[in-house]
């Protein structure tokens, strides 16, 4: 539990979705999820007709679809995924 509550300290105020999104998941899932290397599973910006899905880790099928937090999540997001 150390762990998560050290993460959430540290990204507390931030979340700039251009600039912290990947710095912010590669952090949770090295820190957080102990994954070793995420780099090596984690893709960014993986393109889709009209646009890009923010991170995608193929062989467990997780989308990740980041929003700046003034941003409401809505079906749009649904439908990026669907393209994939």
């Amino acid at each position: 539990m150390k762990k998560l509550e050290n993460f959430i300290e540290r990204w507390k105020n931030h979340g700039y979705e251009k600039g912290e999104s990947q710095t912010f998941w590669l952090s949770f899932l090295r820190d957080v999820m102990e994954v070793a290397e995420p780099e090596k599973i984690v893709k960014f910006e993986v393109p889709i007709p009209n646009g890009f899905i923010d991170a995608l880790i193929e062989d467990t099928k997780v989308l990740i679809e980041q929003k700046s937090s003034l941003l409401k999540l809505d079906e749009t997001v649904f439908q990026q995924a669907k393209k994939i």
